[in-house]
């Protein structure tokens, strides 16, 4: 049982914990290919989650992106930078270290749609939950931990020496390197 519920937690943190867009293979907006490293982000609200509303922050340290001409893009967390969880019932860090792969393309709306794919990694978790110390490390294979690492959708955006993604979520800013 208390796994299930911190899958749920993991599948949250990792969504909120890093987006890679999507390349288009057709050509896309060329403001958007580059090398970047996150350097914020920021929940538009908490986080639904089995354990009650949670809320993350930190985290943007270790987080790359590559966004490339041909339409495909890659990104990684080294799990160097923890991310802070705190609940009702949860407390603690997670440090995310996984990598992913994917596709990208713009839209004629001035969007970018991402896809996300070849996926892999680990999540651990440090804390409490209901005041019982907890220390877990998943595979990101467990289900849906996966596609959440580098979520598919669509994302305004804004670029220049960083490149902006808003979501319904989240806004993440991640700076060229």
């Amino acid at each position: 049982m208390r796994a299930r519920w911190f899958v749920g937690i993991a599948l949250l943190v990792v969504a909120a914990s890093a987006c890679a867009p999507r390349p288009s293979t057709s050509g896309g907006d060329p403001c958007l290919i580059g090398e970047y490293r996150l350097s914020a982000q920021e929940l538009t609200r908490p986080l639904s989650s089995p354990v009650g509303s949670i809320t993350l922050t930190g985290g943007v340290g270790g987080r790359t992106l590559s966004i490339r001409s041909d339409g495909t893009t890659s990104v990684r967390a080294d799990g160097s930078d923890p991310i802070s969880i705190t609940g009702t019932t949860v407390a603690g860090t997670v440090l995310v270290n996984a990598s992913g792969t994917g596709t990208w393309t713009t839209t004629t709306s001035g969007r970018v749609e991402l896809t996300a794919s070849g996926l892999s990694g680990t999540v651990t978790f440090d804390g409490t939950v209901d005041t019982v110390p907890r220390h877990i490390v998943l595979d990101l294979g467990v289900s849906g931990l996966g596609t959440a690492i580098a979520p598919s959708g669509t994302a305004s955006y804004s670029c220049g020496d960083a490149l902006t993604l808003h979501t319904a979520s989240a806004t993440w800013t991640w700076t060229r390197v």
